[in-house]
């Protein structure tokens, strides 16, 4: 189970295309719920980036609440990824709406300055997400919004809760969230809860750039 829990952070082969499937099943209906959340906090954004877009759930809700203007971008280093990520959303590619890109936050440069920066996996999957999210504001307009997407790990299902700590993963709590945002040069983040507050079924942390 730890080699599959290590193929969240980066998925690759046969176990990288199972672990995209899993993301895809697990988090639709928070990702669908994030979408509406996001059209009601940034009504008409001009480009759209997720970072570590996955299997491109994600990416669909956006293209879907955004439907007229939007420019979507996705960005994540596994090829396997944007295999996965391009299927349901060929209708969205074909016309010119939506750009998959194989890399890092660096590679989405030119296609800054970003309305939105949409980041779901970053905090438990990244040795430094504090230096990922800094690199996300520097793609980011001034008066952009950075949305952060995660689970507390008390929520989390018992085996990812045993499973992403072995697999060398770190789960943090909303204080711990906050914080990343901060060092990373992000306001202290208004957060919304996806579900039942007693039992959520996910976070999402809104963020603005702060401004010296």
């Amino acid at each position: 189970m730890n080699s599959l829990a290590r193929q969240f952070g980066g998925p690759s082969g046969p176990t990288g295309y199972l672990a995209t499937w899993l993301l895809a099943r697990g988090n639709a209906a928070f990702n669908r719920w994030l979408a509406h959340e996001l059209s009601a906090a940034a009504s008409a954004p001009a480009t759209v980036i997720e970072l570590r877009c996955g299997p491109g759930i994600a990416l669909h809700e956006p293209l879907s609440a955004y439907p007229a203007a939007a420019h979507v971008v996705g960005v994540d280093p596994p090829a396997v990824v944007h295999k996965s990520a391009r299927r349901p959303n060929a209708p969205a590619t074909a016309d010119g709406r939506l750009s998959l890109i194989t890399g890092d936050i660096g590679t989405a440069v030119g296609y800054a300055p970003a309305d939105l920066d949409l980041a779901c996996p970053v905090v438990y999957f990244r040795a430094d997400p504090a230096r990922e999210l800094h690199r996300a504001r520097e793609i980011l307009a001034p008066s952009g919004m950075v949305a952060l997407g995660y689970q507390l790990p008390q929520n989390m299902p018992p085996i990812s809760q045993r499973n992403f700590p072995e697999g060398g993963f770190t789960l943090y709590s909303d204080d711990q969230v906050a914080a990343v945002l901060q060092q990373a040069g992000f306001t202290r983040p208004r957060i919304r809860i996806f579900g039942d507050p007693g039992h959520p079924g996910g976070w999402l942390a809104l963020a603005s750039p702060t401004h010296s």
